[in-house]
């Protein structure tokens, strides 16, 4: 998807949900305007809804979409998380190492890239 989007020259647009209703509401927006869209979520929201039930949700609502979405795991700061957490279900997960000194930060992204790659999930 990200791929035909650079190629195309158009931008996939990227959205937070906390809840049912926003994830509903995100997507019917997303099928009027017949847009490819990424839905993120962050360890906030899994801490508090189980991941279980948030990817089945989720799951079930990108397959009866009418349009291309992925999901991210969104502003991950914990190694350790990520790789208890993520699972094939996610397209991508987006890194936070900012407040970690420039070598750790390339060591630890460095790692989750090794761990993300066979699972098909790109970093950011």
């Amino acid at each position: 998807m990200l791929k035909h989007a650079q190629t195309n020259k158009y931008a996939i647009p990227s959205f937070n949900f906390d809840n049912l209703e926003m994830l509903i509401a995100i997507t019917n927006a997303a099928e009027k305007q017949k847009a490819t869209i990424c839905l993120m979520i962050t360890p906030n929201t899994i801490n508090c809804i189980d991941l279980k039930y948030v990817l089945a949700i989720t799951n079930n609502v990108i397959n009866r979409a009418k349009v291309p979405i992925f999901l991210q795991l969104d502003h991950c700061l914990d190694t350790h998380f990520i790789k208890t957490k993520i699972t094939s279900d996610f397209s991508s997960v987006m890194l936070n190492y900012s407040n970690y000194p420039i070598k750790e930060n390339i060591e630890k992204t460095k790692d989750i890239v090794h761990f993300s790659a066979p699972l098909g999930i790109v970093v950011e």
